[in-house]
């Protein structure tokens, strides 16, 4: 006798293509998250070259050391724009 093909191969199917989607979504959030990130680090480290070639200048022009202050520097992460 053949078996008789189950009820339940369709729920299954089913499940797989719902999982498959959930995990596309979470790896294309952790994707956009980390650029986000990675372009938050960057400005930063722009700004803080930035400042500190700025520094280094006024340090050779006087006898004046030169304070940055780094806390305004460095932008806001704004990811949920």
């Amino acid at each position: 006798m053949k078996p008789r093909p189950s009820k339940q191969t369709g729920k299954i199917k089913g499940q797989a293509t719902l999982e498959i989607a959930l995990s596309i979504a979470g790896v294309v959030l952790l994707l956009v998250g980390s650029l986000a990130i990675f372009i938050w680090v960057n400005q930063g480290l722009v700004l803080r070259q930035e400042a500190y070639e700025n520094s280094r200048d006024n340090a050779t022009e006087s006898d004046t050391e030169v304070q940055v202050d780094e806390s305004k520097i460095l932008p806001a992460l704004n990811i949920f724009k």
